[in-house]
């Protein structure tokens, strides 16, 4: 069974193709389903959290996310930075930790990864 289980919820195209084929490319790491915003992605987990929510910046203000966040604290939100370059964690506690970079789809991965092991940023 994956370790994470990843929610895509209203990426840039291109950044939605990026983000699901690094993600399935690790053998510990599934992408169950991509989202159009998230009220959507709140419907889908009403059925079963996913690990990790990965949205972007772009199209959700940052007291959405954080709203979501409290709604669904079960779950890592990760809202990435509309070029993809760096990201923002919004988790129950809540807190928010910008990541830094992220220059390679290795780097948002490792994010990912370190994320769901419940590993500090």
């Amino acid at each position: 069974m994956p370790l994470a289980d990843v929610v895509l919820v209203d990426l840039p195209r291109m950044l939605n193709e990026i983000a699901h084929a690094a993600i399935t490319r690790e053998g510990d790491m599934r992408v169950v389903a991509t989202c159009r915003d998230l009220q959507d992605a709140s419907r889908l987990m009403s059925h079963g959290p996913p690990t990790l929510v990965l949205t972007s910046a772009a199209t959700s203000s940052p007291q959405a996310l954080e709203a979501f966040a409290m709604r669904h604290g079960e779950a890592c939100v990760l809202s990435l930075a509309a070029d993809g370059c760096s990201a923002t964690v919004i988790e129950l506690i809540p807190r928010t930790v910008p990541t830094g970079a992220l220059e390679t789809a290795a780097d948002l991965v490792g994010l990912l990864r370190r994320l769901a092991e419940g590993s500090a940023i």
